[in-house]
């Protein structure tokens, strides 16, 4: 198990740390602490291909220097497991979201980093290392501008054979906001095959075929306007040969829509979207949705209204009653009275659907941040 520690309230320059399993479950005693400077995100992948995991922690802020020019660290596994001599630092402007993709179909993985603010500006470019035999450097990166990055994904939004990527973008004076699409190609990614796509202060990107035609689709979460507002749009825009256009989209409303789980969760053959939204701009009780996927895309005349009354901040899908329907998890991070002890909501599906009411609300927990993870046999 993998932790990444941000910061314990005076400085954020921590060790991260991996608790190896056993059959005695995980202490203390049988754990090694990994140095990180304000660790937001873990990414685990053998990225070197030398058949054992390795370990990406990204970094955000430095608290001590007050500087957003962090650099991620890389640890590289072994037999031996993981140590301070066997690492590689990244350059990564604050920071966020991270992700590990095979964007030239080399055989190496390669890293992505949603980059949020360079220090003086939000006009951060986000970065690809590029994977190889003699591992990453700055010399083999690719930049691509970004503007408050806050989340990344990746889907061949046009069907080219090459993956495509979504940098949702929070940051904006202005509303609306704007995020990002590369298209991929045998050249890599440039400004020269680019899509710009009107968003709200979005904090997520999801993507699937939400209407069914062969196509993947993305989603951009709609946290507020450019004043701040929660009142927002989230957005999606439908793929086609031609790619993404701004023009083919369907916006419904939200309320500071904080993060989203795309699946298909009534097996009709189309994705549908869970969306949990964080605070209104009056209270983080609040009411989460469910929109199902169509033909003909996506309506708010075609969603469940789910009762989230303690700040939802993160949501996960999976079987966990055990009846062969997907359930929605929801992690909770404020109350209406801003304390962080919370709990997190199970709403148990149905052949219906769902309810407004959760069907669990017992778990206690002390404000969760990021997305709860199923193990077990939780697919259906």
């Amino acid at each position: 198990m993998v932790i990444a520690n941000y910061t314990d309230g005076s400085t954020n320059s921590l060790n991260s740390m991996v608790y190896w399993g056993s059959a005695a479950g995980y202490s203390e005693s049988d754990s090694t602490a990994l140095p990180t400077i304000g660790a937001v995100k873990v990414l685990i992948e053998d990225l070197n291909l030398d058949g054992w995991d390795d370990i990406t922690f990204v970094s955000h802020y430095n608290i001590l220097k007050e500087s957003y020019k962090v650099n991620s660290i890389i640890y590289f596994g072994s037999a031996s497991g993981f140590s301070t001599s066997r690492t590689t630092s990244l350059s990564t402007p604050g920071g966020f979201e991270g992700l590990v993709e095979d964007l030239d179909s080399d055989g190496y993985p390669d890293l992505i980093f949603c980059n949020y603010f360079s220090g003086s500006s939000y006009s951060a470019d986000s970065y690809i290392y590029w994977g190889s035999a003699s591992g990453y450097s700055s010399s083999d990166r690719t930049s691509l501008p970004t503007e408050g990055c806050y989340d990344v994904d990746t889907a061949d939004f046009n069907a080219d054979g090459y993956r495509d990527i979504a940098f949702a973008q929070f940051y904006a004076i202005s509303s609306p906001s704007l995020s990002s699409v590369y298209y991929g190609s045998a050249a890599g990614y440039s400004t020269a095959a680019y899509a710009s796509l009107t968003t709200y202060g979005s904090c997520d990107v999801d993507v699937g075929d939400f209407n069914g035609d062969g196509f993947e689709d993305v989603v951009f979460g709609g946290y507020h306007t450019g004043r701040w507002s929660r009142v927002a749009y989230t957005m999606f825009y439908y793929g086609s040969a031609l790619g993404l256009s701004s023009s083919t989209y369907d916006q419904l409303d939200t309320n500071g829509a904080l993060r989203m789980e795309a699946e298909d969760l009534d097996r009709d053959g189309y994705t549908d979207l869970v969306v949990a939204q964080y605070y209104d701009g009056y209270s983080h009780s609040t009411t989460s949705y469910v929109y199902y996927g169509s033909a003909t895309g996506m309506s708010s005349a075609d969603r469940d209204s789910l009762s989230t009354p303690v700040g939802p901040a993160s949501v996960t899908v999976g079987d966990v009653s055990g009846d062969g329907i997907p359930d929605i998890i929801i992690g909770s991070y404020f109350t209406s009275s801003w304390s962080p002890t919370t709990y997190s909501l199970i709403f148990n599906g149905s052949s219906s659907g769902y309810s407004s009411t959760p069907s669990v609300t017992g778990l206690a927990e002390g404000g969760i941040w990021g997305r709860p993870v199923l193990v077990g046999n939780t697919a259906w």
